[in-house]
């Protein structure tokens, strides 16, 4: 055992898992207590909930400090608060939630809640350069972290792929509809694509930011949406709005449109998977890191100060960025943003695999740009959605170009901020040189 409380029963032991962050519920079903008025029992369910950072409580001396109040008589506005207080000077944790649920007295019931939150939080572990294991290679490691949970594959990659397979065997006209030019084709293009990301942002935006079902937990600034007139109509949602569906979507749809024309009228070199299965796998297991690289060329490109003050500088005003900024830029952005797809008309590849490379593009960024490191569902699972590494960027300005799956190129380059102050440090003597 590590430390005790003041009252000498609360107990801890080392967090076993302190390179990750995890939530710990814990529910006291049979809390006890008097009334310092009436001398009678008081009956309550205690709820527990935390995330470590050095330790974790021991449930004996949990379970025998919670059966030390049957004999104190205490408000339960004070018993609440006292617990509370004791748990904060024993754990230090990075959040903790603690709630009483007092049974009925008198007709009246009372719920008392304390809550402590690190602002802006942050991961325990400092940001590492991708891909991982390649300096110094470790090809076991490397295999890990390729097919492993939160590593390459899985799980979003994997979800963005199958969303992407899905549209285009059953929301995708046959090729043959594309060999004429037809308005009503590239229509339905951007319906079906604005439909797919409406559905989709909308999700993280109602959990997050509508129902709030996280509160500011795991959300790296514990601020929530601005009003203010650097957007447009002074709000960040309509502004973010107005950038996705009125530039975004269409330009999407457009390149979309034309590579399918293009491959239709085998303008471009059309390659099938039962010819070349393992060239197609290849390609589509690497559009990921195709499109990272491309991402950080023209996100050099476009902080260059005549493109940032024209263009960039948009998408820059989400300082504290939602789902919706993920494609929130200036049009002049959106065109070299989504030009990726124009590799497919140099290389040989198939409409399946330029479809996803474009999809990758316009879905990706929106659960990134969240501002919450994960989306935590009612029984405890959760999944990674923020990249911390990009939330830096967008609060420092001057680091972190690449995407994750690529950040070796501002390792590479003296860019890169892993999170600590060291790096910050780093980067204010760079900035300081420049100038």
């Amino acid at each position: 055992m590590n430390q005790k409380s003041n009252n000498n029963l609360l107990e801890t032991f080392d967090n076993p898992n302190v390179e990750n962050d995890f939530i710990i519920k814990i529910k006291i079903p049979e809390f006890t207590c008097l009334c310092p008025m009436t001398g009678q029992p008081d009956f309550a369910k205690m709820y527990l909930e935390y995330v470590p950072e050095k330790y974790c409580v021991e449930l004996k001396s949990l379970k025998l400090y919670m059966a030390s109040y049957r004999e104190k008589g205490a408000y339960h506005e004070a018993v609440t608060g006292e617990i509370y207080g004791d748990l904060m000077e024993i754990l230090s944790p990075r959040y903790l939630h603690f709630k009483s649920k007092f049974n009925v007295r008198g007709g009246i019931y009372t719920d008392v809640e304390f809550t402590h939150r690190n602002p802006d939080w942050k991961p325990s572990n400092k940001i590492t350069p991708m891909p991982k294991y390649i300096i110094p290679f470790k090809p076991i490691s490397l295999l890990k972290w390729i097919f492993g949970w939160n590593g390459y594959i899985f799980p979003m990659q994997f979800i963005w792929a199958i969303i992407a397979i899905f549209v285009w065997f059953f929301l995708t006209p046959s090729l043959d509809q594309f060999k004429e030019l037809n308005f009503y084709v590239l229509l339905y293009i951007f319906l079906r694509n604005s439909f797919i990301v409406f559905l989709y942002v909308s999700f993280f935006h109602f959990h997050f930011y509508i129902k709030k079902k996280q509160e500011n937990n795991f959300k790296y600034n514990p601020k929530f949406l601005e009003k203010n007139s650097k957007f447009l109509f002074g709000d960040q949602t309509k502004d973010n709005l107005v950038w996705v569906f009125f530039s975004a979507l269409p330009i999407w749809s457009i390149y979309e449109y034309f590579t399918l024309w293009a491959f239709a009228n085998k303008l471009i070199y059309f390659i099938s998977w039962e010819g070349y299965p393992i060239y197609c796998i290849i390609l589509f297991f690497l559009i990921p890191l195709i499109r990272d690289i491309h991402f950080y060329l023209t996100h050099r490109l476009l902080h260059i100060k005549i493109f940032y003050k024209f263009a960039h500088k948009i998408h820059h005003n989400n300082v504290n960025p939602s789902p919706w900024s993920g494609l929130a830029m200036h049009p002049f952005e959106h065109i070299l943003y989504f030009s990726g797809i124009l590799i497919h008309w140099i290389i040989p590849s198939h409409p399946l695999i330029a479809l996803w490379h474009i999809f990758h593009a316009g879905i990706a960024p929106h659960a990134g740009h969240s501002g919450f490191d994960k989306i935590v569902f009612k029984n405890g699972m959760y999944l990674h959605t923020g990249t911390y590494f990009h939330y830096l960027h967008h609060k420092y300005f001057e680091c972190n170009y690449s995407g994750d799956t690529t950040n070796y190129l501002d390792k590479f380059f003296g860019t890169f901020h892993d999170g600590t102050k060291e790096s910050h440090q780093v980067m204010l003597s760079r900035i300081i040189t420049l100038k």
